[in-house]
């Protein structure tokens, strides 16, 4: 059976590379690292899933350079959670009359594996993208020379998955950069940095570097080929070859051995696998009436010749913790649909037994259950696969006696006796406080080390992201597939796995992650180890079926807070917002060029999918959708586009998915119109508000006898005559209806949408038609308490059954376009009166009082 590994279909079958080709691939990259290390060996190497399975040849130790606190010198002090992990260096060196601040100084021969940083200007400002030098060799010319963000992030070296960020969603200058291009050196490295806006070790008043560079060191007989830019052009096919392959996995062919059926309450599953073979991949998908506690509840358990070295629960152990959050890596994968897969290499001499055991109290249905297993050529090389898995639950953060300046703590995720190599971990956790949770540095010990070789800089910085930003994203070796509990009362899961990077140990392995939180608060706090290890290797782990027993958790609508910007995004505005079927799906203004979708379940943690809609006429603005429920259950997407005879115009188009795609079904208005929104009423008719551009910008209504066709003509009910609608221009724009009591609410924004002075005011009548009396205390919503041209919103219902009000801001006081979106609530007091708040910045309780 053909099995593909990172994305995986059903049937485990998909594009790309042939496993006959691998093969060919994994045999002649094994004999060229015999010979020499070089640029393409360790290329071919990074998706040799098959050699990380192997104790290395030659040997290597992999160490980390950081922007570490220097005062983190002894455990028994305090100084030890030091926590200003940035603009730290080694040195500062005068080198041709300009400083250079040295972030790497090692001996070879070895290699740069992979190059973590973040970074931001003084006190917060913009970034001055310095230049980061690679010299080689001792050479007194660097070999690589570049700006920060090209070297690492926008290609100058390579393009994604090698040179790889975070989530799209998470505004660049808080982004986490992170780069796995192999950089080998046969006799020295030296890397640094020149900027000159470093003012103060640490960065409290200078520009902010945190990096952590991780490398390879061989013994001194090692044959390495340098690196030079030639090796770029040189090997490009190879280079192509292996970023195809990291997106796309390659297939497997081999036998399918099936784990299908019911699992009563504390039953279990098993299937026993004879010969010398190797587990090449497996696959699970549950069913169950609580299928968070299904994935928490539901034991992995792997045997190898006799010996148990996997007991795990099964959603840690596919990095998704116990909710199904999508997300592919290169050892896992997670699909929509709640499949679970993953890629680790398992070779075993004779016999190895697979067991799921369920302990709920609840009837769980494995209804996909494969092991795809090969032939191994077992050797003196050959290693174990191990998977651990340990809860802190309600855990105290601020708890440490000898720490009381902040209270961080040690903990310590695991400890290895033996030979064998550390190739990743996930963490799943629940944070009880609306505050960052991660400030914590890992700390490895290898081979008896009394100072930790590996010394981090913050939880999220060792996870590939920075700055606690909480979007998902996922990519070959670091996912944030839920970041819910980031910023707020919630659930996240963060991931890292190691090919290059991976740690050998020839004696020992302490891995200890710092509990640092924000504020004093309680956690569940749950580490996955993933490690390679000889027959005799062991560690600290025990199996904790009460841990893994315990209800988990479910954030209700009380739990959860929000934080503008909701999107972490610039750009996107005018946001119109569809409940449909239970998710929530926002279309905003962006770029003019085609409709974008986020998806959301819960108005605060929105997902971007697809462009549902383009058109070739540009200029794509404020999109307006409208589920037709009581008709003919299509959806209606009513846009504005560019009237290639002038001006703008509205039009429809139609779908049956909130997702797209959307088919033209063409114009309604095009005298210069803009801004549609069709409002049913509560006797089923139709009424489509816009606005006829002009000086003034003048709101109308037109009703419709259906969707696509107007019924007589339009009227006007609303243009700018107080002084806010005019501060900017003459702007009344952005019609939106509410009914509440018989009485129809045409809520509207005013003044010119690129300045602070735009805001939300509203009008009453007692007909949709009309006529509208203005609200005397108008605007409800505008700029103040770091809050900018609130304006161009829609209303919805949230979870909670209040309603809520999906807007954009402006970024700053500057007339312009950068603007984000934004949710707070509106509602209606006793009088009728309707009432907005607007925040920024601010943790704000989803559940809230109406006033």
């Amino acid at each position: 059976m053909d099995f593909k590994g990172n994305s995986i279909m059903p049937v485990f079958l998909l594009k790309s590379y042939r496993f006959f080709a691998i093969v060919f691939l994994l045999i002649f990259s094994q004999i060229v690292m015999a010979k020499e290390i070089s640029f393409a060996s360790l290329l071919e190497e990074m998706t040799n899933r098959q050699e990380v399975a192997r104790w290395p040849i030659p040997d290597y130790s992999c160490g980390q350079f950081s922007s570490y606190d220097r005062n983190s010198t002894n455990p028994e002090t305090p100084g030890w959670w030091a926590n200003w992990d940035r603009s730290h260096f080694l040195r500062v060196e005068e080198n041709q009359g300009r400083k250079e601040y040295v972030l790497m100084d090692a001996n070879g021969p070895g290699a740069v594996v992979r190059f973590w940083t973040t970074w931001h200007g003084p006190d917060g400002t913009e970034f001055s993208n310095g230049l980061l030098r690679v010299y080689l060799d001792k050479n007194p010319e660097p070999a690589i020379e570049a700006p920060a963000e090209d070297f690492i992030d926008k290609g100058h070296l390579a393009g994604p998955p090698l040179s790889q960020g975070v989530s799209p969603q998470t505004e660049y200058r808080w982004q986490g950069h992170n780069l796995y291009l192999p950089i080998p050196y046969a006799k020295h490295c030296k890397i640094t940095y020149e900027s000159k806006t470093f003012i103060d070790v640490g960065g409290q008043k200078g520009e902010a570097l945190y990096y952590q560079i991780n490398y390879r060191s061989y013994k001194k007989d090692t044959l390495v080929k340098t690196f030079s830019m030639n090796d770029l052009k040189k090997y490009s096919a190879l280079l192509e070859k292996t970023q195809n392959i990291l997106k796309n996995g390659y297939d497997y062919k081999g036998k399918t051995n099936k784990l299908i059926g019911t699992l009563a309450p504390n039953g279990s599953l098993s299937t026993n696998i004879e010969g010398r073979q190797a587990i090449r991949a497996m696959q699970f998908k549950l069913n169950a009436e609580n299928l968070s506690q299904a994935l928490r509840s539901v034991i992995l358990q792997v045997e190898f010749d006799g010996r148990r070295t996997i007991w795990c629960p099964i959603g840690d152990f596919f990095g998704t913790g116990y909710r199904v959050h999508p997300c592919s890596t290169w050892y896992t994968d997670v699909s929509q649909d709640g499949t679970l897969s993953c890629f680790w290499v398992m070779p075993f001499k004779k016999q190895a037994k697979v067991t799921l055991q369920n302990l709920s109290e609840q009837k769980v249905e494995i209804e996909v259950g494969s092991i795809i297993t090969d032939n191994w050529k077992w050797d003196d090389r050959s290693m174990y696969f191990h998977a651990g898995w340990k809860q802190w639950s309600d855990i105290r953060t601020h708890s440490n006696p000898a720490n009381p300046e902040n209270g961080a703590s040690d903990l310590n995720w695991i400890t290895i006796q033996g030979r064998g190599k550390y190739v990743g971990d996930a963490l799943t956790l629940y944070n009880n406080a609306s505050q960052w949770w991660g400030e914590g540095d890992e700390k490895i010990y290898i081979d008896g080390e009394s100072f930790p070789s590996h010394f981090g800089t913050g939880s999220e910085d060792y996870y590939g992201y920075a700055w606690c930003r909480p979007a998902p994203f996922s990519a070959p070796f670091h996912a944030q597939p839920c970041g819910q509990g980031d910023l707020t009362i919630g659930f996240s899961v963060n991931s890292r796995f190691r090919s290059l990077d991976s740690i050998p140990f020839t004696k020992s392995l302490k891995f200890d992650m710092e509990l640092w939180h924000w504020v004093e608060t309680t956690m569940d706090y749950a580490p996955t180890i993933f490690w390679y290890g000889d027959l005799n290797a062991s560690d600290n782990i025990q199996p904790m079926p009460l841990e893994a027993q315990r209800p988990v958790r479910a954030a209700t609508v009380a739990e959860k807070t929000y934080r503008n910007p909701i999107i972490d995004k610039i750009g996107p505005a005018d946001p119109d917002v569809l409940k449909y079927k239970g998710k929530y799906y926002l279309y905003p203004t962006w770029n003019g060029k085609g409709y974008h979708v986020f998806v959301s379940e819960d108005l605060i943690n929105w997902k971007q999918e697809s462009i549902c809609y383009t058109d070739s006429r540009g200029g794509l603005w404020a999109p307006d959708l409208f589920y037709n429920e009581k008709g003919d259950g299509r959806i209606y997407l009513y846009y504005t586009a560019n009237n290639p005879q002038g001006g703008k115009l509205i039009g429809v188009a139609v779908g049956d998915n909130p997702l797209g795609p959307f088919v033209d079904k063409g114009n309604i208005e095009d005298s210069n119109i803009i801004d549609a929104h069709l409002f049913s009423d509560d006797d089923g008719k139709l009424y489509l508000y816009y606005v006829k551009l002009g000086n003034p910008f003048i709101i109308f209504v037109q009703p419709m006898s259906d969707p696509l066709t107007k019924q007589g003509e339009p009227k006007e009910v609303l243009r700018p005559t107080v002084e806010w609608e005019q501060r900017r221009g003459r702007v009344t724009e952005g019609p939106f209806m509410l009914k509440h009591k018989n009485t129809y609410y045409l809520m509207y924004s005013g003044s010119g949408a690129n300045g602070p002075e735009y805001a939300i005011g509203y009008a009453t009548s007692k007909s949709p038609l009309g006529p509208f009396v203005k609200y005397e205390n108008n605007p409800i919503a505008k700029q103040g308490n770091g809050v900018y041209g609130p304006g161009h919103h829609c209303v919805t219902e949230g979870p909670n059954g209040k309603l809520w009000m999906i807007y954009h801001q402006q970024n700053s006081e500057k007339v312009g376009w950068d603007r984000f979106i934004a949710i707070d609530p509106v509602w209606f007091d006793e009088e009728g009166l309707l009432h907005a708040k607007t925040t920024r910045g601010t943790n704000e309780k989803m559940q809230w009082n109406a006033k």
